[in-house]
């Protein structure tokens, strides 16, 4: 279920967002025993997630909130973004939403960079991150824009005739796209792939307690797996899980969505 909603940001930046979990209303957010921010990815908006069953949320006790990431969707345009703001604007929504001191984060592939940049910026407000083929190399721009990458897994090739012929990428097109197509994919890649203020291999392991998970499938064809086999190579704090015979869709996959909460909370 998810409950529509704005949260004014500073500057007076108001963005769009859903919560979703075993409860909803200001009562859930207070009382949940986990509270998550996710980062949707690219072409995304507040309406993706992890797809977790809402059983296994009521169980664990979840409140998740999702986010028109600045420029997508209704969220109001900042001149200024970085992969500092993307990081603070997390922490001002769960600010807005009374999410306490300390909330975990989740992000999907050109999402993750405001989970990274939580990591450095905000780490004293993380109790725990989640990333789902997290990119941080240029993507093919042009066709992952038109949607014609070429996909080797299966799965990720069905799903993305399947939406394309009901036209759900369509309409999600037009939801990320409100503000234009160069306000809102372009200058995401721009942040994301732009120079960083930081070096993500040479962050410090985070205070104990906050784990960091992250999820890659072996066959994505848009994020290669060898570059999160390097990001686990490097940092010995990042717990990674490599799925066999799986692409870049991973919210697709059956019962992930419930695995990354059940690991993230383990």
């Amino acid at each position: 279920m998810v409950v529509p909603g704005r949260a004014a940001l500073p500057a007076a930046r108001p963005s769009r967002r859903g919560g979703s979990g075993s409860g909803t209303g200001a009562t859930w957010r207070t009382t949940a025993r986990f509270k998550v921010v996710f980062s949707h990815g690219f072409t995304g908006s507040r309406l993706d997630s992890l797809r977790a069953s809402p059983e296994v949320a009521e169980e664990l006790g979840v409140y998740m909130v999702g986010f028109d990431r600045a420029v997508y969707g209704e969220s109001e345009p900042n001149p200024a973004r970085s992969v500092e703001s993307a990081a603070l604007d997390m922490a001002d929504l769960a600010d807005a939403l009374g999410l306490g001191d300390k909330f975990y984060v989740v992000g999907f592939s050109l999402g993750c960079h405001p989970v990274w940049g939580a990591l450095r910026y905000i780490p004293d407000r993380i109790a725990g991150a989640a990333m789902l083929a997290p990119s941080c190399l240029p993507l093919p721009t042009s066709t992952v824009v038109a949607n014609t990458t070429y996909l080797p897994n299966k799965r990720d090739a069905e799903i993305r005739r399947t939406l394309t012929a009901d036209g759900t990428l369509r309409k999600k097109r037009e939801m990320a796209t409100q503000q234009g197509i160069q306000e809102s994919y372009y200058r995401d890649m721009a942040v994301m792939f732009g120079k960083w203020e930081f070096d993500p291999m040479a962050l410090p392991e985070p205070a104990k307690g906050c784990p960091v998970h992250l999820w890659q499938g072996d066959e994505d064809g848009l994020v290669p797996v060898a570059l999160q086999r390097h990001v686990a190579g490097s940092l010995g704090w990042v717990n990674y899980h490599e799925l066999p015979g799986t692409g870049h869709f991973l919210s697709a996959v059956p019962g992930l969505g419930d695995t990354v909460l059940r690991t993230l909370f383990g």
